[in-house]
């Protein structure tokens, strides 16, 4: 029997030892992590709202740093953007391509001097090739297989949208100016100057479009909830922006407060990603505020829990209504209203920076 007591002993002793280990190293890699631009004041690995506090979240740090992310630009807080201090970045899959050209067509219109960073999410090589002379584009390797998460994910939807503050991470390591721009977005206008005054006057952070027709509540998994805590009530509110484009600019504030989070937890399937039901339509069985719809939208209902909870449920400070001339519309299939321009001695295609996913 003490023998048997000196064995159970041993191995308690032993998994105690291991769990405390476990949890002592996230901490150890993320102080190496943030040391090289003091991105965090500290090592931040639990979510906290109103006092609960979520999860531990298990970033890969290794990973973070082979790409460079503990290099992101940070922008001074009295910093005096300009429309064209901003880079546009963007994705799309092969059977997106054809959409995302007038997404190119109408940035090119109308911000003629900006540069468009385009990230393959498993492009064509006859697709590659179309972009090699898209002015102002430089197209980006994403090897998505080399995410740690890849193999987690049974369907693609879900993986490309939680791979969407991946994409704008990378580009944060070169500028903390940064809009980014779905496949379906169509930019009308190019006076950028009411975004970037709403910015910098409250959080540094603007989204162009929202839906009324559901909440936050209704669209999100409550298992992301375990790593994110907010006011489910609040979240029931009519306050949902949607992810599909959006102005950023990096400041220690909004990287505090939504960047580090969306990106780690982008890299955990389990908080961005646990239900890969991304099909949310309104059911009119049901309150579409107050119900779950048993589904979730991934990227865009995590970075709607950040954003409510960071200014107090109050959308005005990061959605900017334009009714009567919009900055943007949806279209989610290609019109050929604009042609995307060539230039034959096209720049940015052919001189990356070290800081992407993969190469070919």
């Amino acid at each position: 029997m003490a023998r048997l007591i000196r064995v159970c002993l041993c191995v308690i002793s032993f998994w105690l030892v291991h769990i405390v280990i476990d949890l002592v190293k996230p901490r150890n890699l993320c102080e190496k992590f943030i040391q090289y631009e003091s991105l965090l004041d500290t090592c931040q690995l639990q979510y906290g709202y109103n006092g609960t506090i979520g999860r531990q979240f298990r970033p890969p740090f290794d990973f973070m740093t082979s790409l460079n992310l503990h290099r992101m630009k940070l922008a001074n807080e009295s910093y005096n953007a300009k429309d064209t201090d901003f880079t546009f970045v963007m994705a799309a899959s092969r059977n997106h391509f054809e959409q995302s050209m007038d997404a190119v067509a109408s940035i090119q219109e109308n911000f003629p001097d900006n540069r468009i960073v385009y990230f393959d999410w498993n492009l064509s090589k006859l697709q590659r090739e179309q972009m090699t002379k898209w002015c102002n584009v430089e197209l980006r390797d994403f090897d998505m297989k080399l995410l740690p998460t890849y193999h987690e994910y049974a369907h693609k939807i879900p993986r490309y949208q939680s791979m969407k503050i991946q994409a704008v991470a990378l580009v944060l390591v070169e500028t903390p100016y940064v809009i980014w721009a779905d496949a379906s977005v169509r930019f009308l206008k190019s006076d950028l100057r009411p975004q970037i005054a709403l910015a910098k006057q409250n959080g540094d952070l603007v989204f162009f479009t929202r839906t009324e027709i559901h909440s936050t509540f209704a669209v999100t998994d409550p298992n992301t909830y375990e790593f994110l805590p907010t006011d489910l009530s609040q979240q029931q509110r009519p306050i949902h922006v949607q992810s599909t484009s959006f102005m950023l600019i990096n400041t220690p504030e909004v990287f505090h407060n939504v960047i580090w989070w969306w990106l780690i937890c982008s890299l955990d399937k389990s908080c961005i990603a646990p239900n890969e039901n991304t099909h949310c339509f309104p059911n009119t069985a049901i309150n579409n505020m107050t119900e779950y719809l048993g589904c979730h939208r991934c990227d865009q209902s995590v970075v709607n829990v950040l954003v409510s909870n960071w200014f107090n449920f109050n959308q005005s400070r990061y959605f900017l209504s334009e009714v009567e001339r919009p900055l943007i519309k949806i279209e989610r299939f290609k019109s050929m209203k604009l042609a995307v321009k060539q230039c034959e001695d096209q720049e940015f295609a052919s001189h990356p920076p070290d800081s992407y996913i993969g190469t070919r």
